[in-house]
């Protein structure tokens, strides 16, 4: 297709056999090495692209596959437990489980890739979010602080546990709000759940 390019963001250790290689092939109109990308400028080259695509076979929970999602943009990578349960529909990207593979996948991804729901699309912004993360991290050390067994460990003694739980109690306001690579920013948790999580917390002391 002569509308399809490969953009080969950033740089890193194989860039010049990239380079040759593409030479060798003859497909020097269709490849673009951008070179070094500034932190400010990844977000940009997220929402350009169709697809964000990862060849990598060992990085299992990047920050790379929140990025693209949260730009827009589905993801073609290599399936792992973590992103099974991330790409739960092929709206949001294309897993494949075999290093010979990964072209199999992009011409899957390029021709059974469906329409852009918005409604799916924004559930699935709040599930990666650092709002929900800390949520989920708060009402884990919560249900521990409020289960019997949990108050008998205790023994009436300040433990890590419990110092844990409070400094959860603060994690909205610094974790909600957290940049990633410093190109998408991440919901932010309104002023009033982190005075609702902060007063729970208050009358369970």
């Amino acid at each position: 297709e002569e509308k399809v390019r490969l953009v080969v963001a950033g740089a890193g250790p194989y860039l010049e056999d990239l380079k040759s290689q593409t030479a060798k092939l003859g497909i020097e109109d269709k490849v673009i090495f951008t070179g070094m990308i500034a932190p400010s400028e990844t977000a940009l080259y997220y929402k350009a692209a169709d697809f964000f695509i990862s060849a990598s076979t060992s990085e299992t929970q990047g920050l790379t596959y929140l990025e693209a999602l949260a730009s827009g943009t589905p993801v073609i990578a290599h399936g792992n437990l973590y992103l099974d349960n991330v790409i739960t529909d092929q709206m949001f990207g294309t897993l494949y489980y075999h290093d010979n593979d990964l072209a199999g996948a992009i011409l899957e991804a390029a021709i059974a890739t469906p329409q852009k729901d918005e409604n799916k699309w924004s559930k699935k912004l709040y599930e990666i979010s650092a709002e929900n993360f800390g949520k989920r991290v708060y009402e884990y050390y919560l249900d521990l602080t409020i289960s019997k067994d949990f108050h008998n460990d205790l023994n009436g003694e300040d433990s890590t546990m419990k110092r844990l739980t409070r400094m959860v109690t603060y994690l909205p306001t610094k974790a909600i709000a957290l940049p990633v690579n410093g190109s998408v920013r991440i919901l932010k948790g309104s002023a009033k759940q982190v005075k609702k999580i902060r007063n729970i917390t208050r009358l369970l002391d």
